[in-house]
């Protein structure tokens, strides 16, 4: 699966709405979030069509169908009733289709996405999406296993002092050597 998957990824445009082009099947284990929303709702209708049994498809097309939905810039009060039963009927059938040591929480959680968008608004709105690339950052700014949140501190306050000098002294340097540099 994942050999004809990758192979025909890379046959398949992207779609103008793609930001970040979709890494192979096979290194999914480090996606960012965007790109497991980029598989979910623009490849894998397409790929999975030729991968899976009809009614395996059908249902995996409920799951995208309803976070299609849900992923829309404004969401109606209907249009969200319409993804908790949809969301509703693709838990209820993973049991059916796959066996129930496959309903896993997280399965069971999608069910509450919907309540979510309700209180929080779009998922876009407040998942992981905008803040992904951070973590890299952070992870950068710890050199041991004890005291996390003192040396991301630490380390967030360094950097703010350094820009605040180069503001105050790089300014004056760059003033006095235009100065010295100008010819009458």
């Amino acid at each position: 699966m994942l050999f004809f998957g990758r192979n025909y990824l890379k046959r398949l445009p992207p779609p103008d709405e793609i930001r970040r082009v979709l890494r192979p099947l096979d290194h999914r284990l480090i996606w960012k979030a965007s790109e497991f929303r980029v598989w979910l709702l623009f490849y894998s209708p397409i790929v999975l069509k030729h991968l899976l049994p009809p009614k395996y498809y059908k249902h995996w097309l409920i799951l995208v169908k309803g976070m299609h939905m849900l992923l829309k810039k404004n969401v109606s009060r209907e249009e969200i009733e319409v993804v908790r039963k949809l969301f509703f009927k693709f838990v209820s059938q993973v049991e059916l289709l796959y066996g129930e040591d496959q309903v896993s929480y997280n399965v069971h959680l999608l069910q509450h996405v919907v309540d979510s968008d309700t209180y929080w608004g779009c998922p876009w709105a407040y998942s992981a999406f905008m803040y992904e690339d951070i973590g890299g950052t952070l992870k950068y700014t710890c050199h041991g296993s004890t005291q996390i949140g003192k040396q991301i501190f630490a380390s967030v306050l360094k950097k703010a002092k350094a820009r605040d000098y180069a503001k105050l002294h790089i300014f004056h340097l760059r003033k006095t050597w235009s100065k010295k540099f100008i010819i009458d």
